[in-house]
This record gives C-alpha cells, sequence and structure tokens, in this order.
C-alpha cells in the first residue's frame, strides 16, 4: 500500500470538490493508497503541508485552483521532495488551460 497526501482547498472554484470528495477518495483507496486528507485554511497552508511532511508520502495530490496548485509545488520545490506531484484542477474552466490557450494563440499572431 501507498501513502498519499491529498491536500485541497474546499472553497476553490465556482463548484467545489466537496459533493465527489468521497468519489474521488475511493477511487485513490481502491488503487492501494493509503490517503491522509488535508484540507488548506489558509493561503499558504498547501505550501507549508508539503514541507512538513511531504516527505512522509509516496505521493503528493492536490486539489483546487491555481493558487493551490502555486502553492502546493512551491512547498514541494523548496522541501527538494521528488515523490509524483499530481493535481486535480477545480477551478473554473478558463482559468489554467485559458491562459495557456491564450498564450498559445497570441504566440501564432506573432508568426
Amino acid at each position: 500500500m501507498k501513502n498519499m497526501l491529498f491536500i485541497m482547498n474546499p472553497k476553490a472554484g465556482r463548484t467545489t470538490l466537496k459533493n465527489s470528495l468521497v468519489d474521488v477518495l475511493e477511487v485513490f483507496c481502491n488503487n492501494d493508497y493509503a490517503v491522509r486528507t488535508y484540507l488548506t485554511k489558509s493561503a499558504d497552508d498547501a505550501e507549508r503541508i508539503v514541507q512538513e511532511e511531504g516527505a512522509n508520502y509516496d505521493v503528493i495530490v492536490c486539489a483546487g485552483g491555481d493558487g493551490t496548485l502555486g502553492n502546493t509545488v512551491t512547498g514541494y520545490m523548496k522541501s527538494g521532495i521528488r515523490v509524483p506531484l499530481g493535481y486535480i484542477r477545480v477551478a473554473p474552466p478558463m482559468t489554467l488551460q485559458g491562459a495557456w490557450t491564450y498564450r498559445e494563440r497570441r504566440l501564432r499572431r506573432l508568426r
């Protein structure tokens, strides 16, 4: 059994993951993961928890918006941990993907 740190921002996006949290956790548990779930309470919680506890896990997964992802990655990079890192996007459709698509369109116009 592998140990997973699952960090979730309960306030991310227009809709929340809270309604389907049991379904998400069930997928992980059915695939032999022991999941420790941490709900963020402030802006830097994801960064802090990854730095403090990330080394104790085989995989780290965060669920939230761009801020949650950014804070999780910051904690991951600062800690020097090298375990798989996953992301479940809970943000509105035009955030992370929208920014990337916009950037690609702009680059094409400049060529």
